[in-house]
């Protein structure tokens, strides 16, 4: 087992803190009905309007949708901003209740803050999405970033829905590469040794993730308490194309990604729950204290 003096974490965002696959299986459907029901369009146009878009830019959270759908390029600012209203509005009624983070995280998380472990949340999603979950999942509090993908500008939504009208709440920064290429010294402002023996990484995805902490030969838990299933993925893959769906979900494996090498110090532990990570950090060391419930 590698020596380390771990200082921090890196945390992954979508289907390791908060559920993805299944609040966006069920968001699309219900937004992609209601923007037919009140455009008159068929939904059929509406999803392969979406697919495009989704391709365009190589990820299934484009933030600016409704405003660059050919559709509805042509209506008024007003007129898109009903639906743009109607978009939020249904996509919220479809997940409720279902972005609650997954049962044990939050004391993951409170117990790493407690043991004063810097906590960094990293996603492949735009930087503010990336942001609004945690706010609404209640766990910005627990970090000291966020960091995610570059999100569009402000300037494509009406003022009430610009992130730049409302001051973050903990510190964000936006990331260039998607996992596995994300450049962790840039964001750390670290050594490749510092980011191997000060920090460790969890995560569900078996490519993104993994790969990331394989690169750096970091510490990795390798998260097992997602529900995404493959009927949610085939929902899925009526508004994405495989490949950017792969990249959202950390599956995808591109020809310049495959031959990775993997650093001697890497080392994966496989968590199924968060109380199981937890005992393993405490195994090591690495927290020195456990929730009372544990004790």
């Amino acid at each position: 087992m590698t020596k380390r003096n771990i200082i921090g974490t890196i945390a992954d965002i979508d289907d390791t803190l908060i559920p993805w696959e299944v609040p966006h299986s069920l968001a699309y459907p219900a937004m992609s009905l209601a923007l037919s029901e009140k455009s008159g369009l068929p939904e059929e146009k509406i999803i392969a309007e979406i697919k495009a878009i989704n391709s365009k830019y190589g990820t299934i959270e484009y933030s600016a949708l409704i405003q660059e759908m050919p559709s509805f390029q042509h209506l008024s600012a007003s007129k898109q901003k009903e639906l743009i209203n109607l978009a939020v509005k249904s996509r919220r009624e479809a997940v409720n209740g279902l972005t609650e983070p997954f049962p044990g995280v939050p004391i993951l998380l409170e117990t790493l803050r407690t043991n004063r472990l810097i906590r960094v949340a990293l996603s492949d999603a735009p930087v503010n999405l990336a942001y609004l979950r945690l706010k609404k999942a209640k766990l910005l509090q627990y970090f000291d970033l966020v960091a995610g993908r570059p999100s569009p500008s402000d300037e494509l939504f009406s003022p009430e829905h610009r992130m730049g009208n409302k001051p973050y709440l903990v510190p964000v920064t936006t990331v260039e590469q998607q996992k596995p290429q994300t450049d962790l010294k840039r964001l750390l402002n670290q050594s490749d040794e510092q980011i191997r023996n000060k920090y460790f990484l969890f995560g569900n995805s078996g490519h993104s993730d993994r790969g990331l902490a394989r690169r750096y030969g970091m510490l990795f838990y390798q998260t097992g308490w997602d529900n995404g299933t493959p009927a949610m993925r085939d929902t899925l893959l009526r508004y994405a194309p495989e490949p950017v769906l792969a990249a959202n979900v950390g599956t995808e494996i591109a020809p310049d990604q495959q031959d990775f090498e993997t650093h001697p110090d890497f080392e994966l532990v496989e968590a199924d729950s968060p109380l199981e990570m937890m005992r393993d950090l405490h195994r090591r060391g690495i927290i020195s204290q456990l929730p009372a419930e544990m004790s």
